[in-house]
């Protein structure tokens, strides 16, 4: 379904017939520009994407559930954590020195920590008129970039727009938070996360690129459904299958243990 719609948008021209080779600074411009109508990006970006549209009067929008043929939705879920934290124990030489770093990342959860997080600065990036914090758009590309990409991203030990004030968000930052609310129930976990197959390793790279321009080709209307599904079965027989059952077993082994 998914490479239905994106067939349907490159045809009408709402996704630039170079979207294969471009990369991500070259089509976001290409979006905020004017130039491409649509791209495929996680729902955080629509607020800042927003205030750097070109076009003052442009809207966006952002949409995330999509049925299949049979009616049923599905997306796949995140993998339920921010990654790993890791101290250096040369750069924490004993365990009071850990405890004290620990808790700096207990208290990112704290309700100040989260508004500085999810927020950013009073005064220059929100504005709190009777206890609502305002957002202040001009000011969204500093947030972006002094705060979210390198302190919010990697250090946030929960979802901080969760313990936050209350906030009075634009569309682009409401709709995201409806956006998360609306894929709860049909999420799918990806129950490969943390297994490894030994053949993924050495035949992996090679089956997603099959994968992968198997599905531009489509997009671009160099093929149609038929050898889509073609090379859909090539990927099984030359080791999608294989890699499958490798992954079933080692799950399988992993519930027992």
């Amino acid at each position: 379904m998914g490479g239905k719609l994106c067939r349907n948008l490159y045809e009408q021209g709402a996704i630039h017939p170079e979207f294969a080779i471009r990369e991500r600074a070259d089509y976001e411009a290409d979006f905020i520009n004017g130039k491409a109508g649509s791209y495929w990006d996680v729902s955080t970006v629509i607020s800042g994407n927003q205030s750097r549209m070109t076009d003052e009067n442009a809207v966006l929008h952002a949409s995330n559930l999509f049925a299949n043929e049979d009616g049923e939705y599905f997306t796949s879920a995140g993998r339920g954590n921010n990654g790993v934290l890791l101290f250096s124990k040369k750069a924490i030489p004993d365990e009071e020195t850990l405890d004290k770093v620990i808790n700096i990342f207990d208290r990112l959860a704290d309700e100040e920590m989260c508004n500085l997080l999810a927020l950013g600065v009073e005064g220059i990036n929100y504005e709190v008129i009777d206890g609502v914090a305002h957002m202040i758009p001009e000011n969204d590309t500093y947030w972006q970039e002094m705060i979210y990409n390198p302190y919010s991203i990697p250090l946030a030990v929960r979802w901080p727009n969760l313990r936050t004030m209350p906030v009075e968000y634009d569309y682009g930052a409401q709709r995201n938070l409806e956006i998360i609310e609306e894929n709860e129930p049909y999420a799918v976990a990806d129950p490969t996360l943390g297994l490894i197959s030994e053949l993924y390793n050495e035949i992996g790279g090679d089956l997603d690129t099959l994968l992968s321009d198997a599905a531009t080709l489509y997009i671009m209307g160099e093929i149609d459904m038929e050898e889509y599904e073609n090379r859909m079965q090539q990927w099984r027989d030359q080791g999608g299958d294989d890699i499958a059952a490798e992954y079933a077993e080692l799950y399988e082994a992993a519930q027992q243990a």
